[in-house]
């Protein structure tokens, strides 16, 4: 029961953390009005597998530390919320989205 209970508040947690970033994704999109491909960057927990990360193959993947980062171009904010459910639907903990400058 104990581990049900702990289990159920890391999905509660994990639902809100992505709540949190979908709703930061909104205002970064509503500052563009006609929105250009950014470049944006995904840290995630842990070391992705190579399996795992065929589901991301526009996304450059690397390791910094403990995490993986995900970087690569998007061409609206329909691929970025795109990329953030794939994110989820693999059980993949986001820790951070940042969006990258221009080059």
């Amino acid at each position: 029961m104990l581990a049900t209970c702990e289990q159920s508040r890391t999905a509660a947690a994990a639902a809100g953390a992505v709540a949190g970033w979908l709703s930061a994704v909104e205002r970064m999109s509503q500052k563009q009005p006609n929105p250009q491909p950014q470049r944006y960057e995904f840290r995630i927990r842990g070391h992705v597998r190579a399996s795992t990360l065929s589901a991301f193959p526009d996304l450059a993947a690397e390791t910094d530390g403990a995490d993986t980062l995900l970087t690569g171009r998007l061409a609206d904010p329909a691929a970025l919320y795109g990329v953030v459910a794939q994110i989820e639907r693999l059980g993949l903990e986001l820790l951070e989205i940042s969006r990258l400058p221009q080059n």
